[in-house]
């Protein structure tokens, strides 16, 4: 071809190509090698077939969910396509809204009211108030859900909603062949940014029942409003929530809901575990819901067994929530927060919900922790719980079913060493008997708590009861059998050496006209339970043994006990500094510590009122999408302050104690109800280092400050995954640590001493190849550890831990460094409280070990 026919060729060819580019659908052709940009849904359909790496997809329309659903049964992984919402979508015109006053929800058609349901009798109405039901026709067909039916196949897509909402969405199913879950989306990565309006899904002889989907590995920054959720059961176990199971994190997420669970079985011993909550039902996988928001009202009804909570049903870890809801009807075991504490800690919530109903155990914040060492600290109750025990369901005879119910947690029923701290009660707890008619007689003497309703293995610490607590007998239909006990703090401590109540206030009314009142234990049991340090201002009254303190005081040590009647706001203050000062109380409790490592006096009286210095404030690094800001919450009694601040009040709703010093009101004080300082998912206190302290440094990696000369090098110990500025860790030198044991073993000493422990060094490497040193204790008695190191020809240095339960650690330590070749020396030794003393272990034998 000639040379200038060559040239006008190209010409023209580069002119078609820039045509074709401006052609419709070119651009989805150049996303097969460019995510630069979004593609439209319908280009998206037709580059499936040859796909062969992620998108970002836009969804805009009802359409487009349709074809979502068939691409994702085509290719049930997703292939990693990020599927992105860009406008409000109305899959139909319908609306809900559950009516309180008549337990109905109103069904709208275009505005238009066309029937009323009540779920409890499944039946439709014409209007709010008739009782002739009528047969109701849906106008839509039952939304089938997005994602594959197959749980089997790890999915890799994502939807972001961007707080546009799904809305009109009608679910019916009635069979469990028709999908494994109901909900919008079924078996993705991740869901964020949501918003379901307007969704109201039945189901009949299933198993599980949520909004939003089912087997979600992450759920991030979603709504619900106006979720109306049904279900009727045969005995099955059965999960109910705006996620009907936990497979994952749930993070800042706000629901509002209305839930009716219902046990069609007419056998009376057919029944279902049920769980059902407003964000969650139950649990599958391990996950954390942190910073949500739950709103609306539950009930489960005909089912014994079921468990219900206002943020879920059963859950792992919970930080950071509120729930405002209205639980009614039956169950086994209720919370305002969550019903079980399956397999992790319930940190700075707030509950307000209503209990209102037949329930065996129930509490504020949690019914019941069954199992392991966990948590529950930072949370605050300003609902109510209430039952008409004449009328309850879980009544017998074999002592076996008692109501157990508490201002933050309902029963702890094992010796599990769980701990309750720094929380606060403000709502009422009333258990009553309306009905007149022949006695009841039963043997379970049921057990009511500002804190705790019962608890057989754990602690008490910090803790503030400002609610009423009542157990009231109907004079028509006495009551007989073994007493309610009712307690400011606790209901009931079983026996067990774990048992403690410390540094704890109750400034409630307490009253039991069937048995034994207490303001800070109804009943005693154990000799080695121990109430120590409390204040008691408020009233106690029983029809049996009554006593301002302990109500019935069987066995068991108290000390440091004060009444308003007795006085004493500055002998109390005193007391509780030195205690502090003579026991060294680990950070479990407190951490009083400055800058400089000087130890204060936490415990101060100003104007006659008994106070304690406030912690700092920090505020918590907002989220992505953030929810609704929680309320402050309540300034626990003792706190762990690594810096002197101003000093925050506890103030009542009522006129402070009478003392022996003045009881005016601190001016300063602006409210009349204590508040609980906001505690941040990650709290960051100073590493306090003694100038003494010759050790390596042993500090996250990048270390705090330059590697240095071994032998100047101060240490900072740090479990592995923490930042510098989360370990809050600090070493204390030998010389000034309390109840030092010298080195010498000593033998076990029977009931009181405890052995010496035996452990093991390792050197390890993380998937991050920091390297770290792991202590494991394989033989040891007692609670806690302390462990102390040291460089050859030096002094042993004293490490205080962020967490030092060995339970909690699984018996190992974990200490990174960031020096090499240095041989390191480790002594450990436990103890455990009792009677508020530590009581130590001899210490262990010198091991080493040498840093790589």
């Amino acid at each position: 071809m000639p040379k200038r026919k060559q040239k006008h060729f190209g010409l023209i060819a580069l002119l078609i190509f820039s045509c074709m580019l401006s052609m419709p659908g070119a651009e989805a052709l150049g996303q097969l090698h460019t995510e630069a940009k979004a593609i439209t849904m319908e280009e998206f359909s037709s580059l499936i077939e040859a796909q062969q790496q992620s998108k970002t997809v836009e969804v805009s329309s009802a359409e487009d969910l349709d074809s979502l659903r068939s691409f994702l049964q085509k290719k049930p992984t997703g292939r990693g396509n990020v599927f992105v919402q860009t406008r409000d979508i109305v899959v139909s015109p319908y609306s809900y809204q559950y009516q309180e006053e008549s337990g109905r929800t109103a069904i709208y058609y275009e505005g238009k009211a066309e029937a009323y349901y009540d779920a409890k009798a499944d039946v439709y109405y014409a209007d709010p108030t008739t009782k002739t039901a009528i047969s109701y026709t849906w106008k839509t067909e039952s939304f089938a859900p997005i994602g594959t039916d197959s749980d089997s196949t790890d999915p890799s897509w994502s939807y972001e909603g961007n707080g546009y909402k799904i809305e009109g969405i009608y679910q019916n199913r009635l069979k469990r062949s028709a999908w494994k879950s109901a909900g919008i989306f079924y078996n993705a990565k991740k869901i964020s940014g949501v918003f379901v309006k307007n969704y109201f899904g039945y189901g009949k002889n299933v198993t599980d029942l949520g909004a939003l989907g089912g087997n979600l590995l992450s759920i991030e920054g979603c709504r619900g409003e106006n979720i109306e959720l049904t279900l009727r059961h045969r005995g099955e176990d059965v999960a109910v929530g705006f996620v009907p199971y936990i497979t994952g994190n749930i993070t800042d997420t706000d629901v509002q809901a209305d839930i009716c669970v219902n046990n069609t079985e007419e056998e009376s011993d057919c029944f279902g575990d049920v769980s059902v909550g407003i964000i969650a039902g139950g649990w599958s996988k391990k996950g954390v819901i942190l910073n949500c928001s739950s709103s609306g009202h539950v009930e489960n009804w005909n089912d014994l067994r079921g468990s219900v909570g206002g943020i879920a049903g059963a859950a792992a870890e919970i930080s950071n929530c509120e729930s405002n809801v209205k639980i009614g009807g039956m169950a086994a075991t209720v919370g305002g927060i969550v019903s079980c504490i399956a397999a992790g800690d319930v940190k700075n919530c707030v509950s307000r919900t209503q209990l209102c109903g037949d329930f065996q155990v129930a509490g504020g914040i949690a019914g019941s922790v069954p199992l392991h060492e966990y948590e529950v600290s930072d949370c605050r109750f300003e609902g109510s719980i209430r039952t008409d025990r004449s009328k309850s369901s879980y009544f017998n005879t074999d002592g076996t079913e008692a109501l157990c119910y508490g201002g933050i947690i309902g029963k702890i029923p094992f010796t599990n060493e769980i701990l309750i701290k720094d929380c606060i009660n403000l709502g009422s707890v009333t258990m009553e008997s309306s009905q007149s008619g022949a006695e009841i007689s039963w043997d379970t003497g049921n057990k009511l708590g500002g804190i705790v309703g019962w608890i057989a293995g754990g602690e008490i610490v910090n803790c503030v009861n400002e609610g009423r607590l009542c157990n009231k007998q109907s004079a028509e239909q006495p009551v007989s059998g073994e007493n309610t006990t009712v307690g400011g703090i606790a209901g009931y401590m079983k026996e067990n050496d774990e048992n403690s109540v410390l540094n704890c206030m109750n400034r409630g009314d307490v009253f039991n006209d069937n048995g034994s009142a207490g303001e800070i234990v109804g009943t005693m049991t154990g000799e080695d339970s121990e109430v120590c340090n409390i204040y008691a201002a408020g009233t106690a009254s029983g029809s049996a043994v009554s006593n301002q303190v302990i109500g019935c005081e069987g066995k068991g040590v108290t000390r440091n006990c004060f009444t308003k009647e007795s006085g004493g706001a500055g002998e109390l203050c005193v007391l509780l500094n030195q205690w502090i000062h003579d026991f060294d109380v680990t950070k479990e409790y407190h951490t009083i510590v400055t800058p400089g490592g000087d130890e204060f006096q936490p415990w101060v009286v100003e104007n006659g009122v008994l106070t304690i210095q406030g912690k700092p404030v920090i505020t918590p690094t907002p989220t992505k999408t953030p929810v609704k800001t929680l309320p402050p919450t309540v300034t626990p009694l003792v706190t762990q302050t690594p810096t002197r601040t101003p000093v925050a009040s506890l103030q009542s709703t009522r006129t402070p104690p009478v003392t022996q010093a003045p009881t005016k009101t601190p001016a300063s004080s602006k409210s009349p109800i204590p508040s609980v300082t906001k505690k941040p998912v990650q709290s960051a206190a100073p590493t306090v280092i003694p100038k003494q302290s010759m050790l390596p440094e042993l500090t996250p990696v990048p270390s705090v400050s330059p590697t240095a000369d071994i032998t100047n090098t101060p240490v900072s110990f740090a479990s592995a995954g923490e930042t510098p500025s989360q370990n809050g860790l600090e070493t204390v030198d030998q010389n000034t640590a309390k109840n030092q044991n010298t080195g010498k073993v000593t033998p076990s000493n029977g009931r009181k001493g405890l052995m010496a422990p035996v452990f093991t060094l390792k050197n390890r490497q993380n998937s991050r190849k920091q390297k770290y040193v792991q202590v494991t204790l394989e033989k040891y008695q007692g609670t806690y550890v302390e462990i102390r190191a040291k460089l050859k020809g030096q002094k042993y240095v004293r490490m205080k831990l962020k967490e030092n339960r060995i339970k909690k650690l699984h018996g190992c330590i974990k200490f990174r460094y960031t020096v090499s070749g240095k041989r390191i020396y480790f002594k450990v030794r436990t103890y455990q409280i009792r009677k508020g003393k530590k009581i130590y272990s001899a210490v262990s034998a010198q091991k080493s070990i040498k840093t790589k």
